[in-house]
């Protein structure tokens, strides 16, 4: 079991950037293997999570025409 305060899933990337101005304690969840793992070991009982899970503008790799990776 998973002791999470709350859990808010941005609408987009400002919404998430909102609720962490809000909620400064907040981490930012995506997969989420490493954070809930950390979770359920009781080292962030009580979180409170903002989900960036799905969000259009973090999607997608390509390359600049300066040889720059941009993830997302």
């Amino acid at each position: 079991m998973f002791d999470i305060q709350s859990i808010y899933q941005a609408q987009d990337v400002s919404d998430a950037i909102r609720a962490l101005v809000e909620h400064p304690n907040a981490r930012v969840i995506a997969g989420g293997t490493d954070l809930l793992l950390r979770i359920r070991q009781g080292k962030l009982a009580r979180c409170a999570l903002v989900s960036i899970h799905g969000l259009p503008e973090l999607t997608g790799i390509h390359q600049t025409d300066q040889g720059e990776m941009v993830i997302g």
